[in-house]
Formats: structure tokens, sequence, C-alpha cells
């Protein structure tokens, strides 16, 4: 990385302080100096005061970037009422703000994220630079219900050099969760204005509902309300009207890249390692906001708990490894039937949970068992009859109330059917017989 200040104490405190976390750094006295650093070596991050005798640290960022793409920049400043520059200025490249003094685990931290924001930005350019060579849009989902504003939208993201964007329009919440449980996303554009939602509440359901990136577009220059909407999930906040067409296509990729990033951050302690699906941890945190949501919207949800029948023979038979290669096929399985707004979690050995959103009725909770039935009848090498299945599920609010007793309703009709299976009165098969939650078998 390089440091930018004219002090030279402080970029004697700051090489210190960077190099006992592992980074290399070079320093530079001046903005100029800087810049002919940049011309002659790599970076991947740069740090630089913001008041400097030549020129300031935006100046700075604004001229490296005009010339030098791809890099990342973390901003040093001890000023406390420091305001950013709004949509065209460099603002948006910048990953973060360090305070002096600083203290040795902010900068850490700081400097941990802005290397895995850059990571995330070279992977991204390389996803661009191929979906360009071979046609492939970034898929857009705009929520919005005023024409004029769509068709705005649409023309600003006309872009057929940089890279192309498929846009699918909306004009409701609830259209919009059609769409996203029928087609594939990359970025979400939303008003907060809608037919059916307004305000924060927007953000808050589309982020219950699914994990694709959340653009706010919004007519309302509030910054409290842009504030609360970055805090409640919004990946960014833009004033209609005030946003030209490079900033809009700028932060559509680099939500993208933010999102990768906080993945890669958060995957240890909310994603199962073998399989890739949220662990226990996300699982009740995804279940207690679908819920919640259900709750105030007046909907059902759905939850499945399923556990793989045969599984330890699997492993005794064929080994450990054979064994991980059924759970990631099951989970694979899992995740092919359904939708985007629903979820699929590992809960340990070889037991799932599966959360449907606005179920709507019990034959909508078959379809999605019926789904599973026939995606798990597909032969393995490990197990030519398919992966047997215990299933069982519960409905909230119709079977309970709270996240703990809808688990255990679920896990309770799962273990009879799996109890009923074993003295003969459910026949047994490539997937077994499921429970209706705490009423019945079926």
């Amino acid at each position: 990385m390089l440091f930018v200040d004219d002090e030279p104490t402080v970029c004697r405190s700051f090489s210190r302080a960077v190099e006992r976390l592992g980074y290399r750094v070079d320093t530079a006295a001046s903005a100029a100096h800087a810049i002919a650093l940049v011309e002659s070596r790599k970076y991947e991050v740069v740090a630089c005061d913001y008041q400097m005798p030549d020129l300031d640290g935006l100046e700075l960022i604004e001229h490296l970037r005009a010339k030098h793409a791809g890099l990342t920049y973390v901003l040093v400043t001890g000023a406390s009422d420091l305001r950013l520059p709004d949509s065209q200025s460099p603002a948006g490249d910048i990953a973060a703000v360090i305070k002096k003094p600083w203290d040795q685990q902010h900068l850490s931290e700081v400097l941990s994220f802005a290397m895995t924001l850059q990571e995330g930005r070279q992977e991204a350019s390389a996803l661009v630079r191929s979906a360009t060579c071979v046609d492939d849009p970034t898929a857009v989902l705009l929520v919005e219900d005023a024409p004029a504003d769509v068709y705005l939208t649409c023309e600003l993201l006309d872009d057929g050099e940089v890279g192309r964007f498929d846009v699918t329009v909306a004009s409701s919440l609830s259209a919009a969760f059609d769409e996203l449980g029928r087609e594939h996303f990359d970025v979400i554009l939303a008003d907060l204005s809608l037919p059916d939602a307004r305000g924060i509440d927007v953000v808050l359901r589309l982020r219950t509902a699914t994990d694709v990136p959340v653009v706010v577009l919004s007519g309302s220059t509030d910054e409290d309300l842009a504030t609360h909407a970055v805090r409640r999930g919004a990946q960014d906040y833009l004033v209609k009207g005030e946003v030209s067409a490079d900033r809009l296509r700028r932060v559509i990729r680099y939500s993208r890249e933010r999102k990768r990033s906080m993945r890669r951050l958060t995957g240890m302690a909310y994603l199962d390692e073998l399989t890739g699906l949220p662990n226990r941890r996300l699982f009740f945190d995804r279940l207690s906001h679908a819920l919640a949501s259900a709750k105030r919207q007046g909907h059902r949800v759905a939850l499945l708990y399923a556990d793989l029948d045969g599984f330890k023979a699997i492993n005794d038979t064929f080994g450990h490894d054979a064994g991980d290669r059924v759970l990631q096929l099951a989970a694979s399985r899992f995740s092919s039937c359904l939708r985007d707004c629903d979820t699929v979690a590992r809960m340990g050995g070889d037991e799932f949970a599966l959360v449907l959103t606005d179920c709507g009725t019990d034959d909508d909770v078959r379809g999605a068992m019926d789904r599973i039935r026939e995606a798990m009848q597909e032969a393995t090498p490990e197990s030519p009859t398919g992966l047997g299945l215990s299933l069982g599920f519960a409905v909230y609010p119709d079977d309970a109330s709270g996240t703990e007793e809808l688990l255990s309703a679920a896990d309770q009709g799962m273990y009879r059917v799996k109890k009923a299976r074993r003295r003969g009165a459910v026949q047994s098969g490539p997937v077994a017989r499921w429970s209706l939650g705490a009423h019945d078998s079926d």
C-alpha cells in the first residue's frame, strides 16, 4: 500500500503501525510524490491525508482514479466535521475514513476491510470483462411505480460500451417478490414510495426476503432517512435527479463487490463450511426476520425439517469423504427446489431446515415437498435408489407463534415420521413420507 502525508512523523508512525499488521507500505510526502510512485509501482490500496499543501486528499484521489483504475482508497483526517462531496466526487471509491489519532485495532479493521474490498473489486473487474465478452448483462430489478422515473432510470443504465444492464420493472413490492421468485437478480434498485409499502419498510422487507444487494433510488433528500436506510441493510442511497449515469452504474457494480466482500468476511461465522449453506446462527436470524415480516403483513411461513435416512450407513460403507459428497449433493438439491426468497440451512450432521416465506396454503407447502422428493430421487454412486429423507413441517402462525416453537414442531414432525418408518408404519423409500407438524402424519 501507499501512504501519503506531508508530516514525516505521521508517515513514520503510520508505517510502523501497518507493518506490525503485516502490510508492506511506501510513503510519499506530497501528492506529486504519490503520483510519481503510482506511475512506477503497483499498489492495491492508497491511504492519504485529507489536508496537504499541493492537492488535498480528495483531489489526489480524483487524479489517481482518472488514470489508474482499480485502486482502493482510504482517507486519513484529523477533521471532525469532514463532509464528503456527493455523486461527482471520488467518494464512491473511498473504502473508509481513518480519524487521527488512530488506534491499532481500528487501523487493523479498516485496512482489512479495504484489502478485502480491493480483492472483490479485482474479481468483479474480471467478471465484468468476462460478461462483456459473452454478452452477459447485469440483471437489475427496478422497483418503481412512476413511469417517468422508470424511463429515466433505464436511460441512465443504457450503457452499451462498458457493460450491459438487463432491467426488469416491478411496480409494487408484491410484484418485486414475484419477480424474485422467478428470476435471479444481481442488484435491486428500489424507490421508497410504493403502492404497498413506504419508507424503511421497503428496505426491511426486501432484506428479509432476499440476499440480493439493495440500492435505494428515492426522491427524498432527507439525510436521516438515507442514513437509516443504509443502517438497515441498503448498499447505497441515491437521490433521483441528482445522480449521473456513471454514478448509478458505478454504484451498481460496487454494491455487488461490497456484497461479495461482506460475504467473505462473514462466511466463517454464518455459513456452513462444507455445504456453503447458512448455518444455525444465520438460520435463526433469517427465521426471526421472516416471522417478524409475516406478523406485520399477515403472511404464513412454513418451516420444513429434514433428516437424511441411512446417512450413517453411507459413512460406514464408503467413508467420510463420500458422506461429505452426499451432504453437498443434498444441499444443492434442496437449494434447487426453493425460491430466492426462501432459505435452506444445515443444522448439523445430516439435518437441514428450510424456511418458506409467504407460503400461502398447505398445498403450496406440499408442492415444495413434492419438488424436494423428486429432486432427491436421483441416484448417486453411494445411494443407487436416491437420497432417503424424513421430513416434517410446521406453519406460522397455525402451529406455533415463535421461532423456537416452530422449530420444535417441525423437528417433532420429522422424528414422528422417522419413528413410524422404523416401526414399518411408514414405507421406506427414496424419500420418507412427511408429517403435518404437530398435527398428523400423511
